[in-house]
């Protein structure tokens, strides 16, 4: 969500309260706030944000496996799909993505 609209899902709550507005209050869809988002990602997108665990991808492999089938079967002509098109679209790089994966797997 962040690295496509820029902005976090929930906002940055500070309060219990703000936390567990989270349970019963959708994010704004990312669409909303960035109209060049392709619907097959903001609908990825909402499935990784889902209150309930059984509804959001069961692995990481089953998220990419997703991203790269609908990429690949939505794509438009001279627009790059799958995963480089997430990349086109996105407000950070490559690279800042790897990083934060990186960063996220040693500090766990």
């Amino acid at each position: 969500y962040h690295f496509t609209t820029g902005e976090r899902p929930f906002g940055a709550p500070n309060t219990v309260r703000g936390l567990r507005r989270r349970l019963y209050v959708d994010p704004i869809p990312p669409r909303s706030i960035r109209a060049d988002c392709p619907p097959w990602l903001q609908e990825v997108i909402l499935k990784c944000l889902e209150v309930k665990p059984e509804r959001r991808y069961q692995s990481v492999v089953a998220l990419c496996e997703d991203i790269q089938r609908r990429g690949n079967h939505r794509s438009q002509p001279g627009k790059p799909n799958g995963m480089a098109g997430l990349f086109s679209i996105s407000t950070v790089t490559e690279a800042q993505v790897l990083a934060a994966f990186s960063h996220e797997r040693c500090s766990s």
